[in-house]
């Protein structure tokens, strides 16, 4: 039996009841964290004091590796990195969209290191470049297949940025990587729900971003607030059938002491 779905609108209009416009994320920066009110600082966790409570241990430290390192330290932060090299970018973007080993999963198969719904693989990931040693400045769309790099744009200007991103940190870091949705791809198996699916895998590939810069030593710091429309025309995206949903900036490490 299908649900009855009433008037509900589709997933495209309901994304852009939510679009973020360049005087919104003034108004966001404009309040200073240490005017914030307290409720922006507490949230209340959901509990159960009538039920029966199971008190875990606190684990040990994980085992030596990659993995303990990115623990060890803050991976993520808000302090922009001056520069990158085209290695550390060509890493994070491979271990981001390619399955290990690459004889068992072929660049361009079905199998990526984060979940896909259906295996539709609805992102598309595009690299602002700054400052990127190796890397002439310019807007970039990734081909994972090939693993290369299409030159969209030259260097988005700092005004640019700021029209995009608002005027904080986020313009002046070496390099941003954006992420979108291709509403086509995932709308042919499972229509207006797709949409769901989509942020699903989006948010887990921005993850799977960030544990890669750690591991490379990297910061990073998955943005959501950005003007919608703006960067979308800035990555030349069709805005009936693809829409940028999150973006990651490369940040200066912040070790733990």
């Amino acid at each position: 039996m299908s649900a009855n779905k009433g008037a509900a609108v589709s997933a495209l209009d309901f994304h852009r009841t939510t679009y973020a416009d360049a005087a919104m994320l003034s108004d966001w920066a404009m309040l200073p964290v240490d005017q914030w009110p307290d409720e922006w600082f507490t949230y209340n966790e959901k509990s159960f004091p009538r039920l029966e409570r199971v008190q875990l241990q606190v684990p040990e430290a994980p085992p030596s590796g990659l993995g303990r390192e990115w623990l060890a330290r803050r991976a993520s932060s808000r302090t922009a990195l001056d520069q990158m090299s085209l290695a550390a970018l060509s890493q994070v973007l491979w271990y981001t969209t390619h399955s290990d080993p690459p004889e068992e999963y072929a660049p361009g198969s079905w199998h990526r290191p984060y979940p896909s719904a259906g295996g539709r693989l609805g992102c598309e990931f595009y690299v602002i470049a700054r400052t990127v040693e190796g890397l002439a400045p310019g807007v970039y769309s990734y081909g994972t297949a090939r693993h290369e790099l299409h030159r969209l744009r030259p260097a988005a200007t700092e005004p640019m940025l700021r029209f995009v991103f608002g005027d904080g940190w986020v313009t002046k870091t070496c390099a941003l990587l954006v992420i979108t949705l291709s509403m086509d791809r995932l709308e042919t198996k499972y229509g207006d729900r797709g949409y769901r699916y989509g942020l699903i895998e989006a948010g887990a590939a921005s993850q799977t971003v960030s544990l890669v810069a750690g591991a490379a030593s990297i910061g990073s710091c998955v943005l959501g607030g950005f003007a919608d429309v703006p960067l979308g025309q800035l990555l030349f995206c069709t805005p009936e059938s693809e829409v940028p949903v999150a973006t990651i900036a490369f940040s200066l490490i912040e070790e733990e002491h």
